[in-house]
């Protein structure tokens, strides 16, 4: 049975993405580095989110947040104002 889930306030649903050894240039990174900050894009944000939405890929300290399962998949759920930029 599906779970159906959605964020109240300012909270934000975020599929985390992989964490990257290299950098676009070819750089390697070393895992203190990788565990510092974490991208993932948004699947969904509650009613008061502001300045980001769905599909959004953002960055953020890997301490924020709370990791979750939604219908077998990885989440983080993070408060709106604690993400740190929007990436283009």
């Amino acid at each position: 049975m599906k779970q159906k889930f959605t964020p109240l306030g300012k909270r934000v649903l975020v599929k985390l993405d992989a964490p990257k050894d290299k950098t676009d240039s070819g750089l390697y990174l070393p895992e203190t580095a990788q565990k510092d900050f974490i991208t993932g894009v948004v699947e969904m944000a509650g009613k008061e989110a502001e300045n980001v939405s769905k599909g959004d890929k953002i960055m953020f300290a890997s301490s924020v947040g709370v990791d979750i399962e939604v219908n077998g998949q990885q989440f983080r759920l993070i408060p709106d104002e604690l993400y740190i930029d929007a990436i283009i």
